[in-house]
């Protein structure tokens, strides 16, 4: 069973301070069915949601929050492409519900979950 925690603002780094203080992390999508899953709970008027992965450490290098690589990945066409320095993982409704690389110091949503 999972606990999931669903905010509708907050800056990527936000996300991260949340998760850690309620020991919880940052949602993380390892699978076509989790990735659905997360599509379920936000709300049809949320346009974009927090990922919980990065390559601000090294460009290029896309890491979930934990510091684990991923295996599954829905990147939209072209992307990730790190135009304007952008860093920080999106799902973005407006492109098919797929992935897109974005600036961490943007506000949207994001998900928080905890295995119990």
């Amino acid at each position: 069973m999972r606990m999931i925690h669903v905010s509708m603002d907050g800056h990527n780094l936000e996300a991260d301070a949340t998760s850690s203080s309620s020991s919880t992390k940052p949602g993380s999508q390892r699978s076509r069915e989790e990735n659905d899953f997360l599509l379920e709970l936000l709300p049809s008027t949320t346009t974009q949601c927090w990922l919980g992965n990065q390559d601000a450490a090294e460009e290029g290098q896309w890491l979930w929050s934990d510091g684990t690589p991923y295996d599954y990945s829905n990147w939209c066409s072209g992307e990730p492409n790190n135009l304007n320095v952008e860093n920080c993982g999106e799902l973005n409704w407006a492109s098919d519900h797929c992935w897109n690389d974005e600036s961490c110091s943007n506000s949207m949503g994001y998900v928080c979950a905890k295995d119990l």
